[in-house]
């Protein structure tokens, strides 16, 4: 039974070790099986980093339940969404923008079997709340170290440039497991080599 759980009728709540929600469930007929499952899933999602949307993806299948997205009902006066990031996603880039550009990236790009998938300036900004300038500063940073590869093109049918990104998954996994066993972050190089792979290959 995980401690940090906690069911009242139809809704569970995920808390962290301060006693905050990190995390809403809500189904009819909630039992505590079914949240004790869908906390376990999304944990170990958390701890293996980018296993976390995989892992709340199963607990939705398997009990039909719908993991809430906190509204200014639930963190007022603030509103809007939840923008999230991996702890090791943080910890590796060495900031909260950085981490929560390469979390929302690796869950776009795992839609793709070449992990690959165009976003333009507008998609982030309303996704994760970053500015292109922050955009591009990431990008400068994970580049180099051959995380991640960005190019651009025009479409036809939006008459709009729009960014390719590709992830290096094997170099990401390897990284994490760098920084998880020194805590090293990354440093910015000078520039990006040509790197562009099938992405999702391990």
């Amino acid at each position: 039974m995980n401690s940090n759980l906690r069911v009242e009728g139809d809704r569970a709540y995920l808390l962290d070790d301060d006693g905050q929600i990190v995390a809403t469930l809500e189904r009819k007929g909630l039992t505590r099986e079914v949240a004790d499952a869908w906390a376990e899933g999304l944990e170990s999602g958390y701890d293996m980093g980018f296993a976390a949307h995989k892992a709340i993806a199963a607990i939705k299948a398997r009990t039909a339940a719908t993991v809430l997205t906190p509204t200014s009902q639930d963190y007022a006066p603030l509103g809007g969404h939840l923008v999230i990031a991996t702890s090791e996603a943080i910890g590796l880039t060495g900031s909260m923008s950085a981490g929560v550009f390469l979390t929302t990236a690796v869950r776009w790009a795992k839609r793709s079997k070449t992990w690959e998938f165009t976003a333009t300036a507008k998609e982030w900004k309303a996704e994760t709340g970053l500015t292109r300038n922050q955009i591009d500063n990431i990008r400068s940073l994970l580049e180099p170290h051959d995380l991640m590869l960005s190019w651009p093109s025009y479409d036809e049918k939006t008459k709009r440039v729009v960014l390719h990104y590709q992830i290096n998954a094997e170099r990401l996994r390897a990284a994490i497991e760098i920084h998880r066993k020194t805590g090293r972050t990354l440093n910015r190089k000078a520039s990006p080599r040509n790197w562009r792979g099938n992405g999702g290959a391990a």
